[in-house]
């Protein structure tokens, strides 16, 4: 039998994971918290650049990115993660505070969800399990 530390550490990384980017700490911070209570494992950066950087050797399962960040915005960011970084097959959504973001271009980008600052906590978990299951 493994000891209890080992055990706790393989069901943390069995827990889906989730690249959570926003400049908007307050949010970030939000929605990490929400994550992470709902079952998910969240590597939260405020930034796009240094979510390249966490990118880097690591796999997720829903990329959650702001689509209006100061240093690059939310689909540079995900066209250059594709480019780079394994992330077929992952499941992608954009935070914006945006009031009008097309649909034909989202779903042309791969995009499965994009949720409107403010948003309800409900709704979004319901869309977050919809793209990636706890």
């Amino acid at each position: 039998m493994a000891p209890p530390e080992r055990s706790a550490r393989a069901e943390q990384r069995a827990r889906p994971r989730v690249l959570l980017v926003d400049d908007d700490r307050p949010v970030a911070d939000a929605l990490e918290e929400i994550l992470i209570d709902d079952g998910y494992d969240v590597v939260k950066v405020y930034g796009a650049r240094d979510a390249l950087r966490a990118a880097d050797g690591a796999c997720f399962d829903l990329l959650l990115l702001d689509l209006m960040m100061p240093d690059m915005d939310g689909m540079s960011l995900l066209r250059i993660l594709r480019q780079r970084h394994a992330t077929e097959g992952v499941a992608v959504a954009l935070i914006t505070a945006r009031p009008h973001v097309s649909d034909e271009v989202l779903a042309c980008e791969g995009v499965g969800a994009c949720f409107h600052k403010p948003f309800d906590v409900a709704a979004f978990l319901s869309r977050v399990h919809g793209l990636c299951p706890v």
